[in-house]
C-alpha cells in the first residue's frame, strides 16, 4: 500500500514556507522513513524545485493519481525527468 505524506512548512519557525532550502528537508524527512509520494509547498521556481526532486526518490501528484491511466503518466514524467525528452516528445507515451 503506497505511504502518502503532505508536509507544509507553515508557522514561527520558518520565514519562508517555499524556500527551497526548507522544502528539500521537508521531503526528506519524510520520504526517508518511508513515504511513497509527497505533497510539499512548490519553491516558486521550476529550476529550483528540480533540486528538490534531486534530493528525494518521491515527486509527482495528482497529474498522476487523477490521470485515466497513470502507468503511462509516470512513464511519460521518467522521460522527462530521466531522459530529457521534450513534453511534445512523451504525448506519444499518453
Amino acid at each position: 500500500m503506497p505511504v502518502p505524506a503532505m508536509l507544509y512548512t507553515r508557522g514561527k519557525a520558518f520565514k519562508s514556507e517555499s524556500s527551497v532550502a526548507v522544502v528539500k528537508h521537508s521531503v526528506r524527512v519524510v520520504a526517508e522513513p518511508g513515504a511513497d509520494h509527497v505533497k510539499v509547498n512548490h519553491s516558486g521556481c521550476a529550476e529550483a524545485f528540480q533540486s528538490v526532486v534531486e534530493g528525494c526518490v518521491v515527486s509527482i501528484g495528482r497529474n498522476v493519481f487523477q490521470h485515466k491511466d497513470p502507468t503511462r503518466m509516470i512513464q511519460a514524467i521518467k522521460a522527462i525527468i530521466h531522459e530529457d525528452a521534450s513534453v511534445e516528445a512523451v504525448t506519444t507515451i499518453l
